[in-house]
């Protein structure tokens, strides 16, 4: 009789609950979390077929950059950088492996005032990295943020799975994006494949969890016959659903261009 009466008042307690976590219809679920969701406008990468094909980047996005080391990735994300920078996003950058001199070499003198850095790096965590993004923000309006690479922020030799740690650590920079409203650039290096194959998703080295909480994945590659051409493909979109739409780009005076793929370049 004790259980059952324990039981009724359990089911009435929950009946009233109204707590913020509490069970509703969706359409007021929706509501409330239109009314509350933090305001921020679409940036765009500059690249026309890439803006075209994904709508530009949102705040609360995670974007992915992969590729085999040297094929351009860290110049794509420059490339984004010099191109956001003129949409006064105030670009933060924690790149871990490229030093100040050479990461900054590309830019024209007058951009270097509105990229942002930390004066060292001496921290490797997120928490470190959230700090370090949230001082930006107060400081200089920063709503763009580069990471180069995943790799730096992972203890290689711990004993746990490779796989999980990286996970988990990649949940926690998209959780910073979401939660400081912003976008995140993600460098990630590529597993290695023949020089002939065309990466997709899947190949990201060493976790699935990089890929899986990302909402866009571009993979970039340089032209097995054109040592000119990069290729970027944009692997997943999950705002549009589309994949597999490949881009052709050239490196001028500092930065990415776009150029017409011909059909025997695609």
């Amino acid at each position: 009789m004790t259980d059952i009466l324990t039981q009724i008042e359990k089911e009435q307690e929950i009946a009233s609950y109204e707590g913020e976590d509490q069970v509703l219809p969706s359409n007021e679920v929706l509501r409330r979390y239109l009314a509350d969701k933090p305001k921020g406008e679409k940036i765009l990468s500059k690249i026309p077929s890439l803006d075209r094909t994904i709508g530009g980047f949102y705040p609360g996005q995670m974007i992915v950059v992969s590729g085999i080391t040297g094929m351009g990735k860290t110049t794509l994300c420059q490339t984004f950088t010099r191109n956001m920078s003129e949409q006064l996003t105030s670009p933060l950058w924690f790149s871990y492996e490229v030093t100040p001199d050479d990461f900054l070499s590309v830019f024209p003198e007058d951009y270097l005032k509105h990229i942002y850095m930390p004066a060292k790096l001496k921290g490797n965590s997120v928490q470190w990295l959230e700090e370090r993004i949230l001082e930006s923000k107060i400081k200089y309006k920063t709503t763009v943020v580069f990471i180069d690479h995943i790799h730096y922020l992972i203890k290689m030799n711990s004993k746990q799975n490779m796989s999980f740690v990286i996970g988990e650590a990649v949940q926690g920079i998209k959780q910073l994006a979401i939660k400081h409203n912003i976008i995140i650039f993600l460098v990630a290096h590529m597993m290695k494949t023949k020089s002939d194959e065309e990466p997709s998703l899947g190949h990201v080295r060493d976790s699935s969890f990089i890929e899986q909480e990302a909402d866009t994945v571009l993979y970039c590659w340089r032209h097995n016959k054109d040592k000119y051409l990069t290729i970027c493909k944009v692997a997943k979109n999950r705002k549009k659903g589309i994949i597999d739409e490949k881009i052709g780009l050239v490196l001028r005076e500092g930065k990415y261009e776009e150029v017409a793929l011909q059909e025997e370049q695609q």
